[in-house]
Order: structure tokens, then sequence, then C-alpha cells
């Protein structure tokens, strides 16, 4: 039995209905975690963290969008007048898109759908990149549990929370990508020439620093693949090279309405501390995996080296791929820490890359282990192997699933809820009485839990108003 075989058995559909339930289930918890219906249909924006400033954005950019075809423009409602673009905010393209297309006269309901579909949509994407890996329906399902388990008991449930949906997104955009792209290094064709351009625009789209993973890992595949062509004469012809090089034009290309106005306005770009730029040293970050931060972390490594080793025996392409998507990951997430310069980029999110593709390897590394006990004979070890993983699961990742998952779906106040805080009245008092309600309506004050001032809409305009920030001028 082969680990990557694609038949359609009992086990092949087993694993996908696998994948059903859990992406069900995650979907289910985004849901509630907006307040289920109530808090999707209400009048009342996310005011949480980030929430505000993305809204806001997309309300500003629609008119920019229908006068001069780009993100960009000035409103004197955004940021106390600074000129609105991709320097600032920089990872707002996909709801700005969103909001214009679908927003219609309830923007808030438009962009609460979008942050539900881009939460939810997650593990689909990593099924889907699952399967551009050859992976069969057990393997799939393993990858999206143990990228599950990673999300939400490790740190990037947060970038939900915190309204970074766009990166939260552009991850898994990006492993799927590369997929995609070493498809199409082996086989060709207009088709995977199309799905791997199409996604690679995508993930350019989504954030612009899912480019910093996807295209050295892209780069890795390209070159194992044009090493490759001496093995089998033929292998690679020149047309293919065309369609690589032709990738990245036409990524520029369609992304060129929000960034060429980026380089039109570099001027208006200040000094700006920095986010996810880790003080600590690059040794005491890479320790911290074994000694301080989620469990999961050292379980994706142990099983993922297994899994790439694996991996490259069987197809040296799709291995680079993987291993370069990995190992760009590694790069920014970890060995950036100890390059001061490089701070500005904020490598330090990128570390959601290594595990992402990390779930992957584990899944092929794990499904192979399991195979390799089917196929010894009787007693069926691999069902007994299978079992004691399942209760070794559940003691080491349930107590910490249950509490993320409580923390933030069924309290009182769900992490994504739309509902106007009680506790703001205090502020708001001060904000109405020197701004007209129906105008202003949001600011935020950094490590409170008052982060924002949702009022109704009133004649089209935005409940959210930012008072500006460090970084522009």
């Amino acid at each position: 039995m082969n680990w990557l075989a694609r038949g359609r058995g009992t086990r092949f559909w087993a694993g996908w209905f696998l994948v059903l339930l859990m992406a069900l289930a995650h979907g289910w918890a985004i849901w509630l975690g907006l307040g289920g219906r109530a808090g999707l249909s209400n009048e009342w924006p996310i005011w949480s963290d980030d929430h505000p400033l993305y809204f806001h954005s997309a309300l500003v950019t629609r008119r920019f969008l229908s006068l001069t075809g780009t993100t960009a423009g000035y409103d004197p409602s955004f940021m106390s007048g600074y000129a609105k673009s991709v320097i600032f905010p920089a990872s707002s393209t996909l709801p700005e898109l969103v909001v214009t297309v679908f927003g219609g006269n309830h923007p808030e309901y438009a962009y609460k759908v979008y942050v539900l579909v881009a939460a939810a949509i997650i593990p689909w994407l990593i099924a889907w990149g699952a399967s551009l890996w050859n992976a069969r329906g057990g393997a799939v399902a393993l990858s999206v549990l143990l990228f599950l388990i990673y999300v939400w008991t490790d740190f990037p449930i947060n970038y939900a929370g915190f309204g970074m949906l766009p990166y939260l997104l552009a991850i898994p955009v990006g492993l799927a990508a590369t997929g995609a792209f070493c498809r199409y290094l082996e086989r060709g064709g207009i088709r995977w020439w199309l799905v791997s351009t199409a996604l690679m625009v995508g993930v350019v789209l989504v954030h612009l620093t899912g480019s910093m993973v996807v295209a050295p890992a892209a780069a890795l595949a390209y070159a194992t693949a044009f090493a490759s062509r001496e093995r089998v004469p033929g292998s690679f012809p020149v047309s293919r090279h065309v369609g690589v090089w032709l990738i990245p034009l036409l990524v520029l290309a369609c992304n060129a309405f929000w960034w060429l106005p980026g380089l039109w306005l570099a001027s208006s770009k200040g000094p700006s501390d920095f986010a996810f730029a880790h003080p600590e040293g690059v040794l005491t970050r890479i320790g911290q995996i074994v000694t301080v931060e989620a469990p999961i972390e050292s379980l994706l490594w142990g099983a993922g080296l297994v899994g790439l080793a694996l991996l490259a025996r069987r197809d040296r392409v799709f291995a680079a791929g993987l291993i370069g998507f990995i190992g760009a990951g590694v790069f920014w997430g970890y060995l950036a820490g100890g390059l001061r310069s490089l701070d500005f980029l904020q490598p330090g999110r990128h570390t959601y890359a290594v595990y992402t593709g990390l779930a992957l390897a584990s899944g092929l590394g794990i499904a192979e282990g399991l195979t390799r006990l089917a196929e010894a004979g009787r007693p069926r070890l691999d069902r007994w192997a299978l079992l004691g993983l399942v209760l070794l699961g559940l003691r080491l990742f349930g107590p910490a699933m249950n509490a993320s998952v409580r923390s933030r779906v069924t309290g009182p106040h769900p992490f994504l809820e739309s509902r106007p805080l009680i506790g703001c009245s205090g502020w708001w008092g001060i904000s109405s009485a020197r701004w007209n309600p129906a105008n202003v309506c949001s600011t935020k004050r950094e490590g409170s839990d008052c982060l924002a001032f949702p009022t109704r809409f009133r004649e089209g305009v935005s409940a959210v108003s930012c008072l500006g920030r460090p970084g522009l001028r």
C-alpha cells in the first residue's frame, strides 16, 4: 500500500469525511465567536483590536476604487487626514475589495461575512494543499487535525481576533500555491499553470508578506526541477521555463492597483515601532520550542522531519517545495531575530508558516508509519498505534484545546463579537463632546480592555475613525 496512493477506497472516503467534520467544527466555532446569527446580522462592526481600522479603511477605499481603480487616495476622515495607501494599513486590500464588491448599504454585514469565511476556510485550504502533495485521505485528515490543533492551542487563532485575517489566510493559500506550482513543474500544461498563477496572485493580494515564504519555496522547487532534467531528457521543456517566469510578472501586474500607489506615496512613511520582532536571541527563541511554547510545536518538528525525509525519497520537486516553504519560515520566524536590520519586515510572524508546513509533513509522516504497520501482518498494529495516538493526543492537547475554545467562543464576550462595550461610556462622552457621533466612531488604546467605540451608521458614514499612529507623517 502506497502512502501517496490516490485510490477511492474506504480509507480514502473515511479520511475526507473526518476532514469534513473537523472543518465544520472549526467553522462552527468561528460562527459562535462572531455571536452566531445575532452577531452577524446586527448593525454593529466588530470593535476589537484592528478590526475597526480595517473596516474603516474598507469604507474609505470604496470611493477610491470607483474613482481611480486603486486603493489609495485622500479622505479627511482617515487617520486624521493621512493619505490612505498600502503604506498603511499594509494588509487591508482583501477586506477593501470584499466591502467594495459586496458591501452595498450594509458594509458591516459584508465585513463580518468576510471574517467568517476567511477564518473558516483555512482547514479546507490545508486539505487541498495536502492533496496537491498527492496525500491520500488519511494523510490529509492527519494534516488538517494537526494544523487545527496548532491554530487553536498556539498563537494563530489570535490573528482572527486581532483583525489580521489576511495573514491568517495567506499562509494556507501560500501552501496550496506552492503545491500547485510543484505540480506545474512536474506535469506542465495550461491547467496547472493557470491554477498556480491564480494562487500566486492570490497570496500577494491577500497579504504581501506571504511572498516572503512562497517565493523561496517556489525558487527551490524550480531549481530542483531544472536540475532533474539531466536525468530525464526532455522532462523540462523551454515552454515550461517561459511559464515559470511569466508567473511573477502576472503577479505584479494583477496587484499593481494597490502596490504601485505605495511607491508614489513612499515619502509619507516615517519611523514606526515594530511588531512581531522578537527581542530574545536566536538560540533562546529556538530553545523555547521545547520549553515554554505549546507542545504541538515539538510534535510537529518530530513528526514533520520524518515526513520530509520520506517525501524527499519519493519526489524531489515536491520535497524541495515543502522544505523551501518551511525553511523560509524558519529563517524569517527564528533566524532573522539575530538581524535587527530586518525588524521592519516583522519577520517573527512567519513561525505560522513553519508549523503550517510541518503540519502537512507530519500528516504524511504519521500516515506512512501507520501504513507500514498495517503491512507488517497480523495483528493489525496500525489500529493499536492509532488508538494510542488518539489517547495521547487527547491528554496532551485536549485540555488546551478546550480552554482555548471556551475562552474565545462560549464566554460572555465571544472573541469576534460586534456588540458595543458598556465600559466605554466614559470615553464615548469625551468623544461625542468633540465630534459628531455620526462621523466619528472609534479610537484605539493599546493594551486596554476598552479598544473601540462603535456607533451606528448614519447616511453611510463609517462608525470608525482612527486618530493617527506612529509610522506615518
